[in-house]
């Protein structure tokens, strides 16, 4: 019984170990939420900001009949690059699937895009400087998307995103980039009835505006999917810091009955050798 307490001891050495490892990961992502948490407020009043701007140029702008587009639908998708996001990683491609069906996708991060293809959707591979976490990427990337748009390669763009409800759970959803068709109009009936005075062309305002806004919008949505991922890796490690409690209570009182056991035994064995 002796020989199992060495394994017993360096089993309860690699768990602690490992505990160590998950309770720092699960600080560094809570650290990163509350980091992006901050952050995203002010990027999201950003955005809203360009919507209301593009939605009063519209206003400004007549009404055409909007043209069918023959083009087909891409949609962009962030995931992660780190190991151990939990559940991230299935929740968006369960989402992909979804979405996906006669579509092309666009994948940002490095353990997506496999799974992915394993899918059989179409992927369409990015240049790693259009990378949507960083401000220069993501103009990169609207600049590209607004060509193919105006040059009808795509009858639309979607962002499936990230989409954190609370500190524990987060959802999927989809939102357009192209065309310009829910833009929300809330807080905004005065300039229905009023429309601002503008003496420079609408139109063209409006195509100076949108590369900004789109980029900023880009970049919003691919932060607020990175704060889903980092919310599903600090529910991951701390469901790993309880099952490493667990682990440990269970061996402890394994070490603990077989150490009983071998002091049991020796005694029983020093007895016996006196009586005879």
């Amino acid at each position: 019984m002796a020989s199992s307490l060495p394994r017993i001891r360096a089993r309860i050495r690699s768990i602690r170990s490992t505990g160590k490892l998950t309770r720092a990961m699960e600080l560094i992502a809570g650290a990163r939420c509350r980091r992006l948490e901050r952050e995203l407020r002010g990027e999201g009043e950003a955005v809203a900001l360009y919507r209301k701007a593009l939605v009063l140029l519209k206003e400004k702008i007549p009404e055409e009949e909007e043209r069918e587009r023959e083009g087909g639908r891409l949609i962009l998708i962030a995931g992660p690059s780190l190991g151990l996001s939990g559940g991230y990683p299935s929740k968006a491609l369960e989402a992909l699937r979804k979405e996906g069906e006669r579509a092309e996708a666009m994948a940002f991060g490095t353990r997506l895009p496999p799974r992915i293809r394993e899918e059989g959707i179409m992927l369409l591979e990015a240049p790693p400087e259009w990378n949507p976490l960083d401000g220069e990427g993501a103009a990169l990337l609207a600049e590209a998307l607004l060509s193919w748009f105006e040059e009808g390669k795509y009858s639309s763009i979607d962002f499936l995103y990230g989409n954190p409800i609370n500190s524990l759970i987060f959802n999927f959803k989809t939102a357009r980039l192209l065309p310009l068709s829910d833009l929300g109009e809330e807080g905004l009936s005065w300039a229905k009835e009023r429309p601002p005075l503008m003496d420079e062309d609408p139109k063209r305002l409006m195509r100076e505006l949108l590369p900004s806004y789109l980029a900023s919008l880009i970049h919003y949505l691919a932060r607020l999917s990175s704060l889903a991922e980092n919310i599903s890796r600090r529910r991951a490690m701390e469901e790993a810091n309880d099952n490493v409690e667990e682990l440990l209570d269970e061996l402890t009182l394994s070490y603990n009955k077989e150490r009983q056991n071998a002091i049991t035994q020796e005694i029983t064995e020093v007895v016996s050798g006196s009586m005879e």
